[in-house]
């Protein structure tokens, strides 16, 4: 549920910037001065570095096959696998959005604000673990984050 709620904030973000262009700018990337171009690098630079999803899905995947490698242990990699590329294709969609989103913007602190909220639109499944985990949702959600 969480995944399908981050994948279709950051689609419609995608498709609100993909609008945004023209015949002769078909990206809609904005003219702008010098300031503005260098901070539009550097929240791409700080939007990459604050990306999360796919090295952790990258290093879940790595794990569960050095698990399985070295245990004696019968456990459902496909589970791992296909969380891992979920998580991945989150990471993926949230590196597009920040593109077209931060070459679109005018303004520095709104290039900022933008890198923010998508920010927050990919962390959305941790929120929900997280109160999972303490319980927000029920008792047997806690149980099953907990374990």
């Amino acid at each position: 549920v969480t995944y399908a709620m981050s994948l279709a904030c950051l689609a419609l973000a995608l498709k609100n910037e993909l609008d945004n262009g023209t015949v002769d700018n078909p990206h809609g990337i904005a003219e702008v001065t010098r300031n503005v171009r260098a901070t539009q690098f550097l929240g791409i630079i700080v939007g990459v570095l604050m990306d999360d999803e796919i090295p952790t899905g990258l290093e879940l995947i790595g794990k569960a096959l050095e698990q399985k490698k070295d245990s004696d242990k019968h456990f459902s990699t496909y589970r791992i696998f296909f969380s891992s590329l979920l998580r991945i294709s989150v990471g993926a969609m949230f590196l597009i959005c920040l593109f077209f989103v931060v070459i679109q913007e005018s303004n520095v602190l709104d290039i900022f604000f933008d890198v923010l909220a998508l920010e927050f639109v990919e962390n959305i499944d941790d929120v929900v673990f997280q109160l999972c985990r303490r319980g927000f949702f029920g008792r047997r959600l806690k149980i099953a984050a907990n374990k």
